[in-house]
């Protein structure tokens, strides 16, 4: 099957199964209920492809979740409706297979890699509202106000996002999208308001 394939390709088809694998672990039983042993098992592949690949599980957990990053980040830079094309990437990549909102926002408490993953990823959420916030409502970037409502933000859409993966949500994916870009914008707006009063010393 490997005819005609350079070693190199090879090697990144067997880190492509063992990730794929490792998001079907994790997604039957946590990041606290899988081994290293299990994983190249359930790859079918034998144990020095495991750390050809990765150092140990942790760097195999690490790798799950950078694809959230970089779908976060993949939203338009260049319009002012970031904040909706940023949910609506973000959100379709998590949604599209619910497993990914367990492995990067519910379980991390189970994992101290997964956990970080999880506070960076709602830093990088707080960062990009930040940074749209002071680019389209001229709120400065480094402002108090803008630093407490992005950090709210990010952190309320991760609840969200939680909600609708365990059924305490019953929304589409559509309407769960439109609900959280709303939200976003109006608390936006208020913030908006409350920087103009306090610049007007009201």
């Amino acid at each position: 099957m490997w005819r005609g394939t350079t070693a190199g390709d090879r090697a990144a088809a067997r880190r492509a199964q063992l990730i794929e694998v490792g998001i079907e672990l994790l997604g039957e039983k946590g990041a606290t209920g899988i081994t290293v042993r299990e994983l190249y098992a359930r790859a079918q592949l034998n144990p020095r492809y495991f750390y050809e690949s990765f150092a140990d599980l942790d760097a195999l957990l690490a790798e799950l979740v950078v694809e959230v990053r970089r779908a976060v980040e993949a939203a338009d830079e260049n319009e002012p409706a970031k904040t909706r094309a940023a949910i609506e990437t973000a959100f379709g990549y998590l949604t599209d297979d619910p497993r990914r909102i367990r492995i990067l926002l519910t379980d991390a408490l189970g994992s101290t890699v997964l956990a970080q993953r999880r506070s960076e990823f709602v830093r990088i959420g707080a960062r990009n509202m930040a940074e749209q916030a002071a680019r389209f409502y001229g709120i400065p970037a480094d402002a108090r106000l803008l630093r407490s409502t992005t950090y709210l933000l990010a952190g309320g859409l991760v609840e969200l996002l939680i909600a609708w993966q365990n059924g305490t949500l019953e929304l589409t994916v559509q309407e769960l999208i439109d609900d959280a870009s709303e939200l976003v914008s109006g608390v936006g707006d208020a913030a908006r308001a409350i920087a103009e009063r306090r610049r007007a010393g009201r």
